[in-house]
């Protein structure tokens, strides 16, 4: 799903596409850099992929083409319809080649990419166990090799050191024998899901009157207590 502070660059999109529908034997140059999944905007997708179509199938991909294409796919409405597809083709101020809005593209993409395999990591940190510690290193590893083969870019650059910090997060949990994060809360089910009660959590135990809520919060401070040596109020 798309998320506005996921890395994108709209305007290369419009401009690629702009390209496209000027000369679609620009295809050539691009085809084999990008495919529709690469697009921020879905309906970029879906026009790229109706040109892509139209020309593998010798057909001129003009906007009455366009517009058979996508209605067929049930995607001319999303798409933003005719007054969407003039918009493209009357984008003016194209200073680059269509290869490298492609590859702007396609940098963005995969920083995306990386991003949600980081969150998925730093899930990882929190559930596994101590006996999964090293798997979950050796997945933060990867995605480090995959920046680093990646040409250096603010966005890459603000990615590495986030993932530095999730290694710092893994020694953590090496020297806690219980593999925590934060401050034990007794239950060890619990614990294993949450890391610990992390120094920024606010912990509200809800549930009607009479069924132990001080009963579980007061073994949750005296465990605190006896294994983190926290002082308790």
């Amino acid at each position: 799903s798309m998320n506005k502070d996921y890395p994108h660059n709209i305007d290369a999109e419009r401009a690629l596409l702009n390209i496209l529908l000027m000369d679609d034997q620009k295809l050539e140059e691009v085809d084999h850099l990008i495919t529709e999944a690469d697009f921020y905007r879905p309906a970029h997708g879906y026009i790229f992929k109706a040109i892509k179509d139209l020309v593998s199938e010798r057909k001129v991909p003009d906007l009455i083409a366009l517009e058979d294409v996508l209605r067929k796919r049930d995607k001319y409405e999303e798409v933003g319809g005719l007054s969407y597809l003039v918009g493209l083709q009357e984008e003016v101020s194209l200073r680059a080649s269509i290869s490298q809005y492609a590859t702007m593209i396609k940098e963005k993409a995969q920083l995306r990419i990386i991003i949600d395999k980081a969150m998925s990591l730093v899930q990882q940190c929190y559930q596994e166990n101590e006996n999964g510690i090293e798997r979950v290193a050796d997945s933060a590893q990867r995605i480090f090799n995959e920046i680093s083969q990646r040409s250096s870019t603010d966005d890459t650059g603000q990615l590495s050191m986030w993932l530095t910090k999730t290694f710092e997060e893994l020694g953590k949990r090496r020297v806690d024998e219980h593999g925590l994060t934060g401050v034990t809360s007794g239950f060890r089910d619990l614990d294993q899901m949450t890391g610990g009660f992390q120094a920024s959590d606010l912990i509200i135990i809800g549930a009607r009157p009479g069924v132990g809520k001080t009963c579980i919060a007061l073994n949750m401070a005296l465990r605190a207590a006896q294994k983190n040596y926290k002082s308790v109020l």
